[in-house]
């Protein structure tokens, strides 16, 4: 099982909070660990390679002016691709910041599964947290 991390933090607080996040979550995601870091906000990613391979689910995810982690799994990836032309991959990490793109936060009314999706909008500064759990919305963005 994968894990994901996104904090606020100065950098005399990161490194020992990232030393502990790097020694607990390595043994949920030991095949691959990734983060993206500005300006104290940082993501980290923490992979159990369980579909598609070694390189189809890296992340962070960094596509244009967005920046990504995801876990989970969605249900409608291939319709989502067909619906709105976006590039069918195996692994949805790819297609999620093209659908957000393409129609913001409307995606969280067409995705389905179970997941939490954390997105930066590094051209406006805004976070947005979102999960689905069983097709029950529990987030929300900011």
């Amino acid at each position: 099982m994968c894990g994901l991390v996104v904090a606020l933090s100065s950098a005399m607080h990161s490194k020992y909070v990232w030393s502990f996040v790097d020694s607990q979550l390595s043994l949920r995601g030991p095949d691959a660990v990734g983060s993206y870091i500005s300006n104290g906000l940082e993501f980290s990613y923490f992979r159990l390679i369980v579909r598609g391979d070694f390189s189809s689910g890296t992340q962070p995810c960094v596509i244009d002016r967005y920046a990504m982690v995801f876990n989970g799994n969605m249900t409608n990836t291939q319709k989502l691709c067909e619906k709105f032309n976006i590039e069918y991959t195996v692994s949805d990490k790819d297609v999620i910041p093209k659908l957000f793109h393409l129609i913001g936060k409307r995606i969280f009314e067409e995705l389905n599964g179970f997941f939490a999706i954390v997105i930066l909008d590094k051209k406006i500064w805004e976070l947005v947290l979102y999960t689905l759990i069983f097709w029950v919305v529990y987030g929300t963005a900011y």
